[in-house]
């Protein structure tokens, strides 16, 4: 197994761990409060228990924050889990989370997470209305109330697609063509967004830092002693991007509890956060609310 990978600053009460083939998601034991240890439930275990609804998927990389816990998979997907009192799951909003739920961005791989669990079917009942015309009730069907128990009943997004374009078609309503149909009807590529695999995360005491394969860092959780590195001291509930380490290209990260380090590709050392106790190594005791570029090896004065 390999080991977690924890924020420096605190000892988190949780252990994760890996199983050892890579394809059985990740195992983890420990205190269970906010639900970090991803099960579902609050309880605690004193051995490791596998992760169910991580099962199928191959955990490449963990990290174990104060009271959350995050997980990437080999294609660089990354899921958390645990306490989310000030947006440290990214996921919109400050609720915990018992099960661990895919973290976001546009620059991020994979299709968007919808915040709502009936967001798919909002867009159904949309091209429903478009061909029917308003349908009675929260959620009309096109089948009885006899019939929409039955396996797949419903018809698909697809399928209600094509059924409004043959329509509007017939009627001879015109629709605006998506860039998607323009550039299929003209055989050219689709365009593809510049995302990026997660690479690295790691959770603080209620903040997340993580890293991406193009080495954009982004932050979400708490800042209030800048640890987020935005200059404010403003929480994010949403993985935000550190404007000012674009071009710097970062190749590691750490979370302690209450700052942030981020590595360059020139060796660089950059820091932001809490500072009462000189953690940010800069020669002062002040929080610094954005990242700024500690002494180099090369630089430091010996002892």
């Amino acid at each position: 197994r390999s080991p977690p990978s924890t924020s420096p600053g605190h000892t988190p009460p949780t252990t994760v761990m890996t199983p050892t083939n890579r394809t059985d998601g990740a195992g983890t034991t420990g205190d269970g409060a906010h639900g970090k240890l991803g099960h579902g439930n609050t309880r605690s275990f004193s051995t490791p228990r596998r992760v169910e609804s991580l099962m199928g998927l191959k955990i490449s990389s963990i990290s174990a924050g104060h009271n959350h816990s995050l997980f990437i998979t080999d294609s660089g997907l990354l899921y958390g889990c645990g306490a989310n009192s000030h947006g440290q799951l990214g996921s919109g909003d400050c609720d915990d989370r018992m099960l661990p739920v895919r973290m976001h961005h546009t620059d991020f791989i994979g299709d968007a997470v919808y915040s709502h669990e009936e967001e798919p079917e909002r867009r159904t009942l949309e091209l429903q209305e478009r061909i029917l015309g308003p349908l009675p009730g929260v959620k009309g069907q096109f089948l009885s109330n006899l019939e929409i128990e039955r396996p797949f009943a419903q018809p698909t997004e697809q399928q209600l697609q094509a059924a409004v374009k043959a329509r509007e078609a017939k009627l001879g309503i015109q629709q605006q063509q998506t860039d998607e149909e323009i550039r299929l009807k003209l055989g050219i590529a689709a365009s593809k967004p510049n995302t990026s695999r997660v690479i690295q995360a790691c959770g603080g005491r209620a903040h997340t830092v993580i890293l991406t394969q193009l080495g954009r860092v982004y932050v979400c959780g708490q800042s209030n002693r800048g640890q987020l590195g935005l200059g404010n001291q403003k929480s994010l509930h949403n993985p935000t991007l550190v404007q000012t380490m674009v071009n710097l290209a970062c190749v590691q990260i750490a979370a302690g509890d209450d700052h942030s380090v981020l590595l360059t590709s020139l060796g660089h050392a950059y820091v932001c956060g809490r500072n009462d106790t000189a953690q940010l190594g800069d020669g002062t005791l002040d929080d610094s609310l954005v990242p700024k570029d500690r002494k180099t090896q090369s630089e430091l004065q010996s002892p």
